[in-house]
This record gives C-alpha cells, structure tokens and sequence, in this order.
C-alpha cells in the first residue's frame, strides 16, 4: 500500500492542510478545498492517486486548533463512507487518513 507523508507543523490554517493534501495526492487543479472535494478525491475517486493508500500526518499536534479539527473531520468522514460503502456496495475503497 502506498503510503503518503504530511508534516503538519508548518500549517497555519485548514487550506495549508487541504493544498498539501491535493499535492501530495496530485489532485487535479479544478479540486477544490473542502470535505467534499476532498471525498470526491479520495473516496470517489474523481481524479488523483488511486486506492490503495494512506495519508500519514506527523506534527499534528504541533499544529493550530483550526487545523487539527479540519484534519479529524475529513479523516473521520472518509473512514464513515468507507464503513458505507462496504455496506452497501461489498467493497471496500482502501484510502485513509492517519495522525
């Protein structure tokens, strides 16, 4: 499985997150910087790396509130639609985030 690095400690808000995440994951350049865009990326599959493949962030504890709260929300709503997607498909789209 491939694995993606992140260092958070230079992010100073939630969009320094996101451009490093659509970089690290060559999303194309009409993504944009939001929970949606980022499912359509990684869960929908709509441009970038596909699966399988994790998003390892370090220093995250280093990193602003803001950023860390931005970081749980979107790790935590790719692993629900994995969760739904096996449900309702069978199938499993192996992508998450780890911090």
């Amino acid at each position: 499985m491939q694995v993606f690095n992140l260092d958070a400690r230079g992010w100073q808000t939630p969009l320094d997150f996101y451009d490093a995440l659509k970089s690290a994951l060559s999303a194309p350049e009409w993504c944009g910087s939001s929970l949606d865009a980022i499912m359509e990326l990684m869960v929908w599959g709509l441009g970038g790396q596909p699966p399988p493949y994790v998003v390892q962030i370090s220093g995250v504890d280093d990193a602003p509130e803001e950023v860390r709260e931005e970081i749980s929300l979107i790790a935590e709503h790719v692993q629900q639609a994995r969760t739904e997607i096996q449900a309702r498909d069978g199938k499993d789209v192996e992508v998450s985030i780890k911090y």
